[in-house]
């Protein structure tokens, strides 16, 4: 009868310890993931801050069958528009047509989510949130990771001045199988 009672006191003492065990891997998981759940919010807070995006006004002209463009003071998006194909992955060339007066030096850019209207994070939809294309009219863009769906352009300065400007609402699609990026 006591080889029950030593059993029996093994076996409870290897449960609490199990479940003791369990009890700190789970605390510890939560302050991990707390901590990257903040790091998170405060980029996403502060990329929200500097775009200041317009979530309602949209300002489009076609000025012909092969040419869509935003128009706004000092610039228009000519790329990407309406009826592009863009694919996760490629590379496209995003481009502008600047007024007479304007030499765009330097672009805060972002891509934004049409229905929820928040910039995608940087590292995600491969557009760096500030760009210095170097007195050219367009800027390389390598699609990143971001999910299918649509989106816009969202010009928040243009050499260093505060602006709102957003391109044309566009659609992003996985790469079709079989099929490559063009060059």
């Amino acid at each position: 009868m006591s080889s029950w009672k030593y059993i029996v006191a093994v076996v409870s003492v290897s449960i609490g310890g199990t479940l003791l065990f369990g009890y700190w891997a789970l605390g510890q998981y939560d302050l991990a993931f707390n901590n990257f759940d903040a790091s998170y919010n405060q980029l996403a807070a502060s990329i929200a801050a500097n775009t200041k995006l317009a979530s309602s006004k949209r300002t489009a002209t076609t000025t012909d069958s092969s040419t869509i463009a935003t128009t706004t003071p000092g610039i228009s998006l000519l790329f990407p528009a309406k009826n592009d194909k863009i694919y996760i992955g490629c590379k496209y060339k995003i481009s502008w047509q600047p007024s007479t007066t304007t030499v765009v030096t330097s672009l805060g850019i972002a891509l934004v989510d049409a229905g929820t209207k928040k910039p995608v994070v940087p590292t995600v939809s491969g557009l760096a949130a500030t760009s210095t294309p170097l007195q050219s009219d367009y800027l390389d863009w390598k699609v990143g990771s971001t999910s299918p769906g649509e989106y816009y352009i969202h010009v928040s300065n243009i050499n260093d001045q505060e602006i709102t400007r957003e391109g044309e609402i566009f659609t992003v699609k996985k790469l079709p199988k079989g099929e490559r990026c063009a060059s």
